[in-house]
């Protein structure tokens, strides 16, 4: 059994299993994105978090950069520098082992 109560079958060559498809189907559909990503030249100002070792550069003509949020998890808000209500980004700082990759979606909207 996992750390978070999946059923697993060890064999004997060392590897193992999901004992309930939907586990191992789940993990499976999981898609990654195979672009390589570089920083825009017009992202110059980098911001660093106070939480862990991570940054980002960002182009502070496009954003306008907010400490102000309603979660402890939320480091940083991203608003668009001309519509502050316009949809924008957030930087959420916190180190947290994710169970299963199925309730990533529920462990960041939780902390939103």
């Amino acid at each position: 059994m996992t750390e978070d109560g999946k059923d697993v079958l060890l064999l004997d060559n060392g590897t193992w299993r999901y004992v309930n498809l939907t586990d191992s189907l789940a993990l499976q559909m999981i898609k990654t994105n195979p672009t390589l990503f570089a920083k825009s030249k017009a992202s110059t100002f980098q911001i660093k978090s106070k939480k862990l070792d991570i940054g980002l550069y960002l182009n502070t003509k496009i954003w306008r950069i907010s400490t102000q949020t309603k979660s402890p998890f939320t480091e940083y808000v991203f608003n668009d520098v001309h519509d502050e209500n316009a949809l924008g980004a957030f930087m959420m700082t916190e180190k947290v082992q994710i169970p299963t990759l199925k309730n990533l979606k529920d462990i960041i909207l939780t902390g939103v």
